[in-house]
């Protein structure tokens, strides 16, 4: 079963869905980009808290897989599993997730427009999601901000890149550590790190930075590290690794020491 031989969370996927095949008819919504005609699809006599308004419709960023039953759709930030309902662009997505993908099966992470609407077969009535535009497909990303293991703290990240600067990270031995206190430690290349970072969901910042620095040969890594800590605003998990992002992308990218 393609599905179930990668993780855990993938099974329980289909644990979730159940019996999820069969068609749905089209919907008479206009496609227009991030726009909603009429109403809120989502009913609003359901058992409170089951439809988060969030929800309802717009551009929406999750994780998409393509499993036997039928594609499913994670909303990023949250546990909510949709199966994906046929017609609209839903043939363009799975068609651009078999080319990023490039013959595996892990869940892409992906930016669409799209609508959650009423529909499934008799047997299994439920929430799906309607596919309007497809913004892009990313092969082997995560959600950005999903508490993946190793964990955000109490981790030792070794610095791999500085993006975009080419200086040469060999030798430097630059890593960090956040105390899940709201302090880091580490070394810079020149010396032991010094500051204090503030995480609040999927932003991340750098405050208190030690940018002293005596004589040493990494001292253009030393600040350029430094550097991209003071931009950092938020971050994402990335292939086991992570990734410090600024408004413009990547600043810094690391794997586990």
């Amino acid at each position: 079963m393609r599905g179930c031989g990668r993780t855990l969370r993938w099974c329980a996927v289909l644990a979730l869905l159940g019996a999820c095949g069969g068609t749905e008819e089209a919907s008479d919504a206009p496609d227009v980009p991030g726009a909603r005609a009429g109403p809120d699809p989502v009913r609003t006599d359901r058992e409170p808290g089951v439809v988060d308004p969030a929800f309802a419709g717009g551009t929406l960023l999750g994780l998409y897989a393509s499993l036997p039953e039928g594609a499913v759709f994670t909303v990023c930030g949250s546990d909510r599993v949709l199966a994906v309902a046929p017609g609209g662009r839903a043939d363009d997505l799975e068609r651009a997730f078999l080319l990023a993908a490039d013959g595996g099966d892990a869940p892409a992470l992906v930016a669409l427009v799209g609508r959650v609407v009423e529909g499934g077969p008799p047997d299994a009535p439920g929430l799906r999601l309607a596919v309007d535009s497809v913004v892009r497909v990313e092969a082997g990303a995560d959600c950005p901000g999903v508490p993946v293991a190793p964990p955000l703290e109490e981790t030792a990240w070794q610095l791999v890149d500085l993006p975009p600067s080419d200086a040469g990270l060999a030798g430097a031995g630059v890593w960090m550590r956040l105390d899940g206190n709201g302090r880091v430690e580490g070394f810079t290349g020149c010396r032991d790190l010094s500051a204090r970072y503030d995480w609040r969901g999927t932003a991340l910042s750098f405050t208190s930075i030690d940018a002293t620095v005596g004589m040493c040969e990494a001292a253009e890594v030393h600040a350029l590290f430094l550097d991209a800590l003071q931009r950092t605003g938020s971050y994402r998990f990335r292939a086991g690794g992570l990734e410090l992002l600024d408004e413009a992308g990547p600043v810094a990218r690391f794997d586990t020491r």
